[in-house]
């Protein structure tokens, strides 16, 4: 008899939490879209998420978080 037993970790116990957990992060991404589109028009105080991450980054000259960060909102919402 040949166990695979990385396998059958992956397939009766890491799976399943993996799942939960994709689950949970698209979830509360989705949740971050949503409030930033809603909150979309306010100037004052700056309510989106995301536009706080970019005023964060751009306070810093980080182009690269801007980027990273475009990239993750651009990709969430398609």
């Amino acid at each position: 008899m040949h166990f695979h037993i990385p396998e059958w970790y992956w397939k009766c116990v890491l799976h399943g939490y993996a799942v939960k957990v994709a689950a949970i992060l698209a979830g509360l991404l989705s949740a971050a879209v949503v409030w930033s589109e809603v909150t979309f028009f306010n100037k004052e105080p700056v309510l989106s998420l995301f536009a706080q991450f970019l005023n964060l980054a751009k306070v810093n000259y980080d182009y690269f978080t801007i980027e990273v960060s475009r990239i993750v909102v651009l990709h969430a919402v398609n």
